[in-house]
């Protein structure tokens, strides 16, 4: 089970408008998945995520 306001942490990949806690990360298109139903088919621009994995 999930700890309450638990998120995911990246100190690599955190987007310049976070507060601190590397919690907004930037994922650009070279390191995605191979994976159309989730990401789709063509994608070419950075993901921002911010939430739990």
């Amino acid at each position: 089970m999930d700890e309450e306001s638990a998120a995911v942490i990246d100190h690599f990949n955190f987007d310049a408008s976070d507060d601190g806690d590397h919690t907004r990360i930037v994922v650009t298109p070279k390191n995605l998945i191979n994976a159309p139903t989730i990401i789709g088919t063509q994608n070419t621009k950075p993901i921002l995520f911010e939430g739990t994995g």
